[in-house]
């Protein structure tokens, strides 16, 4: 796994992803991620750790465009991180698999993120998209 010792790239990504709670009591309910350098798979989980989670989305960056990570706001802003044409996002539920997915919404809380944090996020979600095609 990765450190957060960077602004840059996943580890910034990381940083502000796993910082975001409401509330003390809300750690283990609310999305974190982690990134695995080895296999290039982000993978946002709701539980305690990414191995006692109550829900996992895993999405390799390998396979990913960088245009099909987006900034949507429909009612609501969210990450939206997609396959147009395959279901390759892994979804487990319980530790289990459960399904394929072709995308992925992360809510973009505005008690986490200003304006200028989502364009960051989501251009370091992008630049390390393209760093993983290589």
């Amino acid at each position: 796994m990765v450190s957060c010792k960077s602004s840059e790239g996943i580890p910034h990504v990381q940083k502000k992803i796993n910082a975001c709670f409401e509330g003390s009591n809300q750690i283990e309910v609310d999305e974190k991620v982690e990134f695995n350098e080895k296999t290039k798979i982000l993978t946002f989980y709701i539980g305690i750790s990414i191995k006692q989670s109550l829900k996992k989305w895993e999405i390799p960056l390998k396979e990913l465009h960088s245009s099909d990570i987006q900034y949507i706001n429909e009612d609501y802003p969210y990450l939206r991180i997609r396959f147009p044409e395959r279901k390759m996002i892994k979804y487990y539920e319980n530790g289990i698999e459960n399904d394929s997915l072709n995308q992925f919404l992360y809510p973009l809380e505005n008690y986490c993120f200003k304006d200028n944090e989502v364009k960051k996020l989501i251009s370091n979600l992008k630049y390390e998209t393209e760093k993983a095609q290589k």
